[in-house]
């Protein structure tokens, strides 16, 4: 089965109070790349570091179908990842090594090192 994979934001709504978002497309990541079940990637050097990105895994094709199939990933973030950072795999609270850990599946990991930016995605 082929997906296609999207980033959106979650931003304010206008006009709408107590807190109200929307979520805002960002960009493709992937359009119909087969479904093994995860995808690695890199963020855009000009992704704006922000709190509330989501990514949408949609089935290609269900959409014009009439019922889509789809999933997001919890909210995450994406934030410049600065010099003499942490391997791929590992992250730390502060960005910088030594403290840092490996990651655990279903969460994003820097692509470490010389000021390159990514997130990677487990358990879709």
């Amino acid at each position: 089965m082929k997906v296609d994979v999207k980033l959106y934001k979650e931003v304010p709504r206008s006009g709408g109070g107590g807190g109200q978002t929307r979520l805002l497309f960002v960009q493709d990541i992937r359009l119909a790349v087969e479904n093994s079940g995860s995808l690695q990637w890199t963020v855009p050097d000009d992704a704006a570091p922000l709190e509330t990105y989501t990514v949408l895994v949609l089935v290609s094709g269900s959409t014009e179908q009439g019922t889509p199939i789809f999933q997001y990933t919890p909210v995450f973030a994406i934030r410049a990842v600065p010099m003499g950072t942490c391997q791929p795999g590992f992250v730390s609270a502060n960005g910088m090594e030594p403290g840092c850990s490996a990651c655990s599946k279903g969460s994003y990991v820097s692509h470490g090192g010389a000021g390159q930016r990514g997130a990677e995605l487990f358990g879709m």
